[in-house]
């Protein structure tokens, strides 16, 4: 055999079908973080939500409004706390494994499947990052409402919501940024793999395959998806060859031995 098995074909070690399925956990992870922080901002509402607003800003709009003022403070106070710890369960701590259902988890998951395609994991840091800017955020809106301080607490609210959405938009990006990092290392371990073979006449074909894809991105996983599926045909075809030049001695010597 000429040793050019699926995984020792690329130079990181990295399959195919590892991309595959990293592209594709990633995207639903992000999915579902998406889904989560969106019903977040949604409950969270704007600042300049009125009290008729169903929103959490909507609620601390009518303590200003409100004929028994005090009890409408308690009320308010109530409802950041409510929040806060639902948000907390959703992001969960830093020390999250990958095994848990918070943000942390999901980003823990990200990172190791990320590492696992050759692809860097800068963009899950810095989404990491923000993460933990909103755990400390939600421990100062505590300790706001703790001293009765509720114009600093809805001012954190507001920031809260901000590093939210700027969560949201990181988690977005990932999966282009993964597609993008290891398909385009696979086809350049092919093209080494096939000129190295002296299949050089493959390189142009391989080069004009990867100009002609789109940009990788969340919205078009069909693409990424068949571009993998592609070069795994791709792959597929120049091992044959190779072990067909590799192995055509060793053939015909056993072919030899079994006439005599």
């Amino acid at each position: 055999m000429s040793g050019l098995s699926a995984g020792s074909s690329r130079s990181a070690g990295v399959s195919l079908d590892t991309i595959y399925a990293g592209v594709t956990t990633i995207q639903n992870n992000t999915i579902g973080l998406n889904t989560d922080i969106t019903a977040l901002l949604t409950r969270l509402g704007k600042t300049t939500d009125s009290e008729a607003a169903n929103t959490l800003f909507g609620k601390i709009a009518a303590i200003d409004t409100s004929t028994n003022n005090e009890e409408a403070i308690l009320a308010g106070v109530d409802d950041i706390k409510n929040y806060v710890d639902t948000l907390e369960g959703s992001l969960g701590s830093s020390a999250d494994p990958m095994s848990a259902e918070t943000i942390f988890g999901r980003l823990a998951e990200m990172e190791d499947m990320m590492k696992d395609m050759g692809a860097g994991s800068k963009e899950v840091e810095d989404a990491k990052t923000k993460a933990k800017n909103l755990a400390r955020l939600m421990e100062e809106i505590r300790v706001d409402l703790s001293k009765g301080n509720m114009a600093e607490a809805s001012a954190k609210l507001a920031a809260l919501g901000q590093g939210l959405t700027a969560l949201n938009n990181d988690l977005s990006g990932l999966p282009a940024t993964a597609g993008e990092a290891s398909v385009g290392s696979a086809f350049e371990d092919l093209k080494t793999m096939a000129a190295g073979g002296g299949l050089e006449g493959l390189v142009p074909l391989l080069e004009e395959i990867r100009q002609s894809r789109e940009a990788f991105n969340p919205e078009n996983m069909t693409v990424m998806r068949n571009t993998v599926e592609e070069l795994k045909s791709l792959m597929t075809e120049v091992r044959s060859l190779l072990d067909q030049e590799v192995n055509k001695p060793v053939v015909h010597g056993w072919l030899e031995e079994e006439t005599e």
